[in-house]
């Protein structure tokens, strides 16, 4: 733990240590990748720490937001064991941590990093000025930033088979040809609207055959980021009490949904608490007291009524 308060300390003082060779570096694997429009992929960060003892690194790069979104860094089979950070979003990744002496030696994992391919193009992933790999015995910066190597995505569009040809006409007598084309659109059914909050709701369907299927709203296209048959989105950050229409890949039928008004869940915590305040008096008291009470009541009630009787 030491080494990493004094690898946060250091960075954080903008510390730069030159007058010691500097031979680790940092990579992605793979390096390029090629995927098509809403697939998903899971990139690497990397470390060669070429022979060197290291015990902290910060594998901070950019990556366009135009083209890719992050989606998750995940740290399992990290040769890290303290993590400080490790966040993506707004065009930046920002990974770092360490390992307790005697630090690590060689070529490892330091996370991985999933990316939805969001539009056609080509994305650059590329480290940062600030980003350091120390080592373990003075906790000196040993990155080689000349020797950084960057990772190139391309995204496609969506990729349509093309129809078959219209076979040449055969003899007289022959098989009548067959012509295969391709369907113009996306069969959608079985849609559903679940958990509809304030701010957010659900929407799940299905398709005839596994693809990547989108749904469009309030004039931005969601995709669902995988090829299946079965697809579900998360809309979020919508308005409450407001009504909202949508419209799965072409199809010319539009859904509806309405999001709950503003306080409307907040009033059913209060009832919820009220009910817990009830049970909970119940649970206190004697079952022959409750009994006595509403006896009593009874009797009360009873005596009223006939005193205002006997006054008429």
């Amino acid at each position: 733990m030491k080494y990493l308060i004094s690898f946060l300390i250091l960075f954080s003082l903008g510390f730069v240590q030159t007058s010691y060779a500097q031979a680790a570096t940092l990579f992605f694997s793979p390096g390029t990748a090629t995927l098509e429009q809403g697939e998903i992929i899971s990139v690497d960060v990397m470390v060669d720490t070429a022979g060197e003892a290291a015990n902290a690194i910060a594998a901070y790069f950019s990556y366009p937001v135009g083209t890719l979104e992050v989606l998750g860094v995940e740290t399992a089979g990290s040769v890290m064991t303290l993590f400080a950070e490790q966040t993506g979003a707004n065009g930046l990744v920002r990974i770092s941590g360490g390992k307790p002496t005697p630090g690590f030696s060689g070529v490892y994992k330091v996370a991985s990093v999933r990316f939805l391919a969001k539009a056609p193009g080509e994305a650059t992933l590329t480290f940062t000025p600030d980003a350091v790999v120390l080592r373990n015995s003075d906790n000196q910066d040993i990155l080689n930033r000349f020797s950084l190597r960057q990772a190139v995505i391309t995204i496609i569009s969506f990729s349509v088979p093309a129809a078959s040809p219209t076979p040449s006409p055969l003899p007289a007598g022959g098989p009548t040809p067959t012509v295969t084309s391709v369907p113009e659109q996306v069969s959608a059914s079985e849609v559903i609207v679940s958990d509809v909050t304030e701010e957010s709701v659900v929407i799940s369907w299905k398709t005839e055959t596994p693809s990547i299927s989108k749904i469009t709203y309030n004039g931005q296209t969601f995709l669902d980021g995988l090829v299946t048959t079965d697809h579900r989105v998360l809309l979020s950050n919508l308005a409450p009490d407001t009504e909202y229409t949508f419209q799965i890949d072409q199809q010319t039928n539009e859904g509806q949904f309405r999001t709950k008004a503003a306080g409307s869940q907040g009033q059913r915590q209060e009832q919820t608490q009220a009910e817990r305040e009830i049970q909970d008096f119940f649970d206190r008291v004697p079952g022959g007291l409750i009994t006595a009470l509403i006896l009593f009541v009874l009797v009360a009630g009873s005596v009223l009524f006939l005193i205002v009787r006997i006054r008429r």
